[in-house]
Order: C-alpha cells, then structure tokens, then sequence
C-alpha cells in the first residue's frame, strides 16, 4: 500500500485571527512506496514531525488529501479513521509514550489487544521482535525500569506487531547508542523489504545508507535528495 500526499500543507494560528499564521508545510505533493525505506532528513523544527503525523491520520491538515492506497485519512469520521490506522499504519513517535502501568510484553502486544488478536501467533511474534531488537530479558519488566533508549525500542516493536503495510518512524534512532542504531535501521530496510511503504523522519545522517529514497526538508518543503 502506497502512502500519498497531495497538495498537503499545515498553518497554525499564531494569534486569534487567519492573518497571521505560521506556515509549517508548504504545498506539498509526495508518496511513499511500498517496499521502500524512504527517509526524510532535515534540522529540528523544519517541517518533518508535522508532516508525518498529518500521514499517519494524527493532524488534521489545513488543506490537501493523504491517500493511503485508495483511502483518503481525512475524509473519514474519527472512529473509523482510528479503526483504519491500527489495521494499516504504524506510527514509532518521537516522544515516549509507554503504559506506565503494563509490562513491556503488555505494551508491545497492545495494538492487538485492542482488536481482540493478542492470540498465541501475535506473542509468538513480540519473542521474535524482541530477540531482534535485543530486548527479550526485559519482557517482564515495567517501563519505569527501562533507560531511554530501550523504551525507544520497545516502541519501535510495538509499532511493528501488527505488520503494519504503512510504517512512519519519528526519530527512531534519537537516544540509541550507534550499534542499537545500526541494528534499528536494519529492522526499518527490512520491514520495506518485506513489502511495507516506510518513511523514517530524521537528522541522523547514519541513515543515508540505508535509505531506498532519499529526501530533505527545509521550511517546510522537501528537496529531491538530502545530498
């Protein structure tokens, strides 16, 4: 499945009044293919975070469509909207964003949870991140016990559960040392090899070796490449 943006842009009001508004996203066409790792670079502030909350069906756009495969996000009501977005798209967030009162197993498995799938093949399947990802001895543990960069990969686990066909990576190597990093974006190249449209949103120039499709980001408008 394709993700496609279309004369997308984003404004936000400084002050009451439409006159005077920060324009974050410039009009903007752009698609991320399936079975690619496109990665978008570009300095904090220029655009990168908003853009990829506006694809994966987070922030309403000022204006513009995201299509993902024939769906346009935005033209759905709420419910249906967040129904479609746990089946297909998973969204690795820059902040954290754990369940403070459920283990790192609870937290990995919670997208099938709340579809009613956390079966035997979905725990089979956190073992299997969680060997990949290097974080099987902390299954058990609470996320209040966990450093920085193991709840960022804990995040990136959960965001991989359900075998998402759109997969939006915000920073996902922000608090990794530069093996666990390597080892991040190995998982991200695979996931796209597999068949997922990826898009990872970073200032982490290790990633330019990875990446299928290269691009950057400046004042709210992507340039070709990143070089």
């Amino acid at each position: 499945m394709n993700l496609t943006a279309k004369a997308l842009m984003k404004e936000f009001p400084r002050k009451s009044g439409s006159a005077n508004c920060f324009t974050v996203l410039q009009p903007l066409d752009l698609t991320i293919d399936a079975g690619k790792l496109t990665v978008l670079m570009g300095r904090s502030g220029s655009g990168k975070s908003t853009l990829l909350n506006i694809l994966g069906g987070l922030l309403r756009p000022t204006d513009g469509k995201v299509l993902a495969g024939e769906a346009d996000l935005y033209e759905m009501p709420d419910k249906a909207l967040s129904a479609f977005r746990n089946r297909h798209i998973g969204i690795i967030p820059q902040g954290q964003t754990a369940l403070y009162s459920l283990t790192v197993e609870e937290n990995i498995l919670l997208p099938v949870t709340l579809t009613g799938k956390a079966d035997d093949a979905a725990k089979q399947r956190v073992q299997t991140l969680a060997k990949a990802l290097e974080i099987t001895a902390l299954l058990g543990c609470y996320p209040a016990e966990l450093s920085g960069g193991e709840l960022r990969r804990m995040a990136i686990a959960r965001a991989l559960l359900p075998q998402p066909e759109i997969l939006l990576a915000d920073e996902p190597t922000s608090d990794l040392d530069e093996e666990t990093t390597q080892l991040v974006l190995r998982i991200l190249k695979e996931a796209a090899a597999q068949g997922s449209a990826v898009l990872m949103v970073t200032h982490d120039p290790c990633a330019k070796e990875f990446a299928d499709i290269l691009l950057s980001m400046r004042n709210g408008v992507i340039a070709a490449d990143a070089e």
